[in-house]
């Protein structure tokens, strides 16, 4: 077993993340649980596994930890870590490393915490996080919560409706096409009355804090370029308001209550140009203060 002692215990405990509190029964692993096969894989049971990782417990396995079934929470250490949750409803926390974390199956928080971490939360609907560093972070099939928070981060929602924070930081926020996408019209051309109630669809993903003082950039993948899309400001009222906040998402595990606030705002509507289809909406900017590149398939193939 490696050793682990109580100055790295304290450690670990003093980066632990404010929105994603330790649970009472957290264990830490010092070495390997009797039921590992595959050499290449640590892995976890198929039981709700709640877990801390000394540093370096993963460092020989290259398939990195494998949670297996089950809803589990782990944390990493200070090492760099591959982190898989598979299926489950998982928290996965990377620790102070640059770590690869994948959700998996099911609705999973992620959170990257410090490093330059690589996040992917594949099925169903899930938050991601990625803490100080420059981050990687991609959506999955669900109409997931990404938040870049501080640092240089590049955020692709991928499949679904997503919704994108890129907080602190200069971000790349990259939009691709997607088959069966919006392409009617959406909104107003004139703010909403007061009081009006006519919710619209959300139909791409939502960039909610783009900052052009912090040098913020969209990316255009699949080959198109600024000149392949249309920019036009629309009036929307959606709702509830509290979903698309610019300061970010409602912290996973908070209560709610039943207040529905709609939310009239204006957004840049973000399209193909060739197909009318919608690529992206951006909250509260012009179209003028949007800055656009295009990325390659290659430069976004993480995760």
């Amino acid at each position: 077993m490696l050793e682990t002692n109580l100055r790295e215990i304290r450690a670990l405990a003093e980066i632990s993340s404010p929105i994603i509190p330790d649970p009472s029964n957290i264990k830490l692993l010092t070495g390997p649980l009797p039921n590992q096969g595959d050499p290449n894989f640590f892995d976890l049971t198929a039981n709700d596994d709640v877990v801390l990782l000394a540093n370096g417990i993963i460092r020989n396995t290259p398939g990195g930890l494998r949670a297996l079934s089950g809803n589990d929470f782990v944390r990493g250490s200070g090492a760099a870590e591959l982190i898989n949750g598979n299926s489950g409803r998982d928290t996965l926390i990377g620790g102070c490393g640059n770590d690869t974390i994948r959700g998996g199956q099911d609705s999973d928080i992620i959170y990257g915490e410090c490093g330059n971490d690589i996040i992917s939360v594949d099925r169903d609907d899930d938050y991601a996080y990625g803490g100080t560093g420059n981050d990687f972070l991609r959506g999955g099939k669900g109409n997931d919560a990404l938040v870049g928070e501080s640092g240089n981060d590049t955020l692709i929602g991928d499949a679904g409706i997503d919704r994108l924070w890129g907080g602190e930081g200069t971000d790349l926020f990259v939009l691709k096409r997607e088959t069966g996408a919006f392409s009617q019209e959406i909104g107003s051309d004139q703010p909403r009355p007061v009081g009006n109630f006519n919710v619209d669809q959300v139909p791409a993903d939502f960039i909610l804090d783009y900052n052009p003082a912090q040098g913020d950039v969209i990316g255009l993948a699949g080959g198109l370029t600024r000149n392949d899309v249309i920019l036009t400001e629309r009036f929307l009222t959606i709702g509830d308001a509290r979903d698309y906040d610019s300061n970010g998402p409602i912290p996973p595990g908070s209560i709610i209550t039943t207040e529905f606030r709609i939310l009239n705002t204006k957004a840049t509507v973000i399209r193909e140009a060739s197909t009318g289809n919608i690529l992206g909406l951006v909250k509260d900017v012009s179209p003028s203060q949007l800055q656009f590149t295009s990325v390659s398939d290659s430069a976004i193939a993480l995760g």
